[in-house]
């Protein structure tokens, strides 16, 4: 049975970590799962519970710049080969592994499954809507380990969409699955509109000027439609 990495980034989220680390810790008896967390040297408790939690396999507990500096932190750590983002505020719901072994013998450097956002199942893809939306939410990636993957620290709140957006220009080999990975948390402040310029930059740093006009309105029409 192939091993699969769980990386949960953490900082101040006494309120809903643990319930985060159940949903994983659950999984662990059907599956060879490495429970990776790293926290940020959080003030609130929070990392009073990681330490109360033996099935964490990896805890570091250290500064960052930001979650995509720890993140990378993660990723160092990882001995699976594949490896998952699990965000300290959502819940794991599956891991396919039949699903994985297939990929893994097949090469596949990425397996993107859907998530759960409230009522909505969202089903990763690429398609010609990666130059303007974010087709592949982290939550359902899965990333080999033979894949050198390290985000932009640069970027506050999209580094995982810069990734996307530079694997689907390189062509690296991605499966899609119909498998419900994980249910997310949409309020978290990439969903805040606070960094919507991020976004539109790194669409013309990775695809142009004219595909980050066309972003920059699509961001617009999401707003208006989303707002009636």
């Amino acid at each position: 049975m192939i091993k699969i990495s769980v990386i949960i980034v953490t900082l101040n989220c006494k309120q809903y970590i643990q319930k985060c680390l159940d949903s994983i810790i659950s999984l662990k008896s059907k599956a060879n799962i490495e429970l990776i967390v790293v926290d940020g040297v959080s003030t609130d408790g929070t990392i009073d519970i990681l330490e109360r939690n033996t099935s964490i396999d990896k805890l570091v507990i250290e500064k960052d710049k930001g979650i995509y500096d720890a993140m990378n932190k993660g990723i160092q750590q990882v001995s699976g080969d594949y490896f998952i983002f699990i965000g300290a505020d959502d819940e794991m719901l599956e891991l396919p592994i039949k699903e994985l072994e297939l990929a893994h013998k097949e090469n596949y450097m990425l397996v993107a499954g859907a998530v759960q956002l409230n009522d909505y199942i969202f089903k990763s893809f690429y398609s010609w809507r990666i130059h303007i939306s974010n087709t592949v939410h982290h939550q359902s990636l899965f990333y080999s380990n033979n894949l050198n993957v390290k985000f932009n620290t640069e970027y506050r709140v999209f580094a995982d969409f810069d990734l996307n957006q530079r694997y689907y220009k390189d062509g690296v080999k991605i499966k899609f699955i119909d498998n419900v990975i994980s249910k997310y948390n949409e309020d978290g402040i990439s969903s805040s509109g606070k960094y919507d310029m991020e976004f539109i930059n790194i669409v013309r740093r990775n695809f142009g000027f004219n595909w980050s006009v066309l972003a920059k309105a699509y961001q617009k029409y999401q707003t208006y439609k989303f707002r009636r």
